[in-house]
């Protein structure tokens, strides 16, 4: 029994049972417009879990992560040119820098900054949680058993 599967957006099944069961327990599910790579996916009988939320969580953590990282770089770029606004207006400590030293210490400032540290752990640990999430659901897939 091969069809679409219904889910909240917080992948939660909206007709699990009362025990906790989720009601594709024992067949085969795919999200709906899935990608048929990734599809359908064997539900484990006596399943608690959706196992159709683990590639959706996939995807919005690499989106979350890619975020952060696009948050890195326009904060780099806003210190780099912070440093050559400063070199313009004869700040003493960047007046004599040629544009390459500014870059660089512009570059420099940026990443032992606090907030580029952090978006750098927070970058990182998205992508992890994508790697983790995109295992589980290879995992499932390779778990499924072949079509009739």
């Amino acid at each position: 029994m091969a069809g679409p599967a219904e889910q909240t957006e917080t992948g939660i099944c909206p007709r699990t049972s009362r025990d906790g069961i989720v009601p594709c327990a024992g067949c085969l599910v795919a999200p709906l417009n899935a990608d048929p790579e990734y599809g359908p996916l064997w539900v484990p009988p006596n399943s608690r879990h959706c196992v159709l939320g683990w590639s959706l969580q996939a995807i919005l953590s690499l989106k979350q992560a890619e975020s952060y990282h696009d948050q890195w770089l326009a904060g780099l770029t806003r210190e780099i040119n912070h440093v050559k606004v400063r070199a313009a207006y004869r700040d003493h400590r960047f007046e004599y820098m040629t544009p390459k030293e500014l870059e660089r210490t512009g570059r420099w400032r940026w990443t032992h900054s606090h907030q580029a540290k952090s978006l750098d752990v927070l970058e990182r640990d998205s992508r992890e949680r994508a790697r983790m999430y995109l295992a589980f659901a290879e995992f499932q897939q390779r778990a499924t058993p072949p079509r009739p």
